[in-house]
């Protein structure tokens, strides 16, 4: 277009559309909430190892109390998540024991989309791969 002699040209404002765009198509997944009660499991030896967790997310932080429990017998140990943080698609947290201050941190990382997780899992029974499910799934 041509106004007043100069060259008026229209880039800058096709320029800013499709940021605009990107950024509302980019949204939906800035709103995934990890928040929910999970049940995280994996084997260790002949047993099968069981977290719940009641997590709650504010923006990408994450804090939780939970407990876990190796195989069928024994008191459940109470648990809380530290240094947690979920994105659109991956997390990572660390698990301190409340009753044993001395306890090593285990710590979780890896994938989710909606009600389901998996990962990898590094702490005082070695490396292991997990699974998970939110028991009360959010929509």
């Amino acid at each position: 277009m041509v106004k007043n002699g100069r060259i008026l040209s229209r880039w800058p404002l096709v320029i800013v559309a499709v940021i605009i765009a990107a950024f509302l198509l980019a949204r939906p997944s800035l709103a995934a909430d990890f928040s929910g009660t999970w049940a995280i499991s994996y084997r260790v030896g002949q047993d099968t190892q069981t977290i719940l967790l009641d997590i709650v997310q504010e923006r990408s932080a994450l804090s939780a109390v939970g407990s876990f429990r190796v195989g069928a017998v024994g008191d459940p140990v109470p648990v809380e998540i530290r240094q947690g943080w979920a994105g659109a698609r991956m997390f990572r947290f660390q698990l301190a024991a409340l009753n044993d201050p001395e306890s090593p941190l285990q710590s979780f990382f890896g994938d989710w989309y909606k009600n389901e997780m998996s990962g990898r899992t590094d702490g005082r029974f070695g490396s292991r791969m997990f699974v998970g499910v939110r028991r009360q799934p959010r929509d």
